[in-house]
């Protein structure tokens, strides 16, 4: 037993030996045509007109129509139920989570025409909210995870409510209907209902920077200006509790907002060639939408970095829930065949010539391209009138050239 374990620990040494000296296997990829952009990265205080309109008596705001929704003027908003009655209300959620699962249990027997159709389309914003969710929890975003949970709750709501319009047929959910309806009647005697003053977009959260934060402020803010009133957003609560002339809900009618940042120091050759006028992609990290046309309004170079204000006439109910959102600002987008920086041979910073080793009739070769744009991870290549080999669709090239040596055969390495 001695001489087997002895032999067994000379077996697995040899073993370890033979894997700390093998050589690294080439990994390979086909060349490919894609984008390459540079990335800015920023935080923006976002602009636009909205007004705050106050609570006619206090109590308990109950919305009933998700952030960010069109309304026109006198469409109903919610109800703000009285104070006293809490354990009513709290009766009355439950009867309407009631009326939710049976649904759910009539859904998932087939049942609903097309109220299965208003489930999916809900599920897919739902979906979307938990990715984002998901992201600021691994990022400790504390600040947006609020948003995040009041844009699930309302769209709950509002998927509740198109289900309402729909006759299941079915005795157990008339039931139910029949004691919410009751709840209803008997106990908000002096419920108030909430309807929209004007046309516009809808948005719950109030934090005090509205009359502060209009459409002329982007045209004449400084950085010490900006940096201040980012240190005022608070996270977004929405308003529950109100007393009587307490600020309830805003509606904003801009067809436009405003993003406004400091881009650091290191960016300014970034923005040389860009001037008023000019249109950025823009992505927003923080909702997961890109705004394609975002336009250049302003741009001041300062001490701490250049201040920028773009302007977009798309996604106003996207933000509707953000007074900031962390962007990606893309300049300097070119097309053409993208390769890591990796895989590029005797090439530095700044060059304009490289080598790429690639594969051609099952042997390695090295040919030399020339490098018209790159960023911090990806270069785009082409290859010199004059060379013999010509980069094209089907080249494979390696990833690391430095696994194989120019003429060697692809099978050489293979085990």
């Amino acid at each position: 037993m001695a001489v087997a374990l002895l032999v067994l620990i000379a077996l697995c040494l040899l073993a370890f030996i033979r894997i700390w000296q093998r050589r690294p296997e080439p990994r390979f990829m086909f060349l490919t045509e894609d984008w390459l952009v540079e990335e800015l990265s920023t935080e923006a205080l976002i602009i636009r007109d909205e007004t705050v309109y106050n609570a006619p008596v206090a109590g308990i705001f109950v919305s009933n129509v998700p952030q960010g929704s069109k309304v026109a003027k006198g469409a109903p908003l919610g109800q703000v139920v009285p104070k006293d009655d809490r354990e009513q209300l709290r009766k009355l959620d439950k009867a309407n989570n009631d009326i939710s699962d049976r649904r759910y249990d009539l859904l998932a027997q087939g049942e609903g025409g097309d109220t299965q159709r208003i489930f999916a389309v809900s599920e897919e914003d739902m979906r979307r909210n938990l990715h984002v969710l998901y992201d600021y929890l691994l990022q400790k975003d504390y600040y947006r995870i609020a948003e995040v949970e009041m844009d699930l709750r309302l769209i709950m709501q509002q998927r509740q409510e198109d289900a309402e319009s729909y006759d299941f047929n079915d005795e157990e959910l008339d039931r139910l209907i029949s004691v919410r309806d009751g709840l209803e009647a008997s106990a908000f005697d002096n419920i108030r209902s909430i309807g929209a003053e004007a046309s516009g977009v809808f948005i719950r959260q109030v934090d005090g920077l509205e009359r502060q934060l209009n459409p002329e402020l982007a045209t004449t803010i400084n950085a010490q200006e900006l940096s201040n009133y980012l240190a005022q957003v608070k996270p977004a609560q929405a308003v529950d509790e109100v007393e009587a002339g307490d600020p309830l809900y805003k509606l904003t009618r801009s067809s436009s907002q405003y993003f406004v940042a400091i881009l650091p120091l290191s960016y300014r050759s970034a923005l040389e060639d860009f001037g008023t006028g000019d249109r950025l992609r823009i992505y927003c990290s923080a909702n997961g939408v890109t705004i394609k046309d975002a336009e250049l309004v302003r741009q001041e170079a300062g001490a701490q970095g250049n201040l920028v204000v773009f302007r977009s006439r798309q996604n106003v109910e996207a933000f509707a829930s953000m007074r900031r959102a962390p962007l990606s600002l893309f300049v300097n987008e070119d097309y053409g065949w993208r390769v890591p920086k990796t895989a590029l041979v005797g090439y530095q910073e700044g060059n304009l010539d490289a080598k790429l080793k690639i594969v051609d009739g099952g042997f390695v070769k090295e040919i030399p391209v020339k490098i018209t744009a790159s960023n911090d991870q990806y270069a785009l290549i082409e290859s010199p009138e004059d060379a013999e080999i010509k980069v094209k669709l089907a080249t494979m090239i390696l990833l690391n050239p430095d696994s194989m040596e120019e003429g060697e055969a692809i099978g050489d390495t293979q085990e």
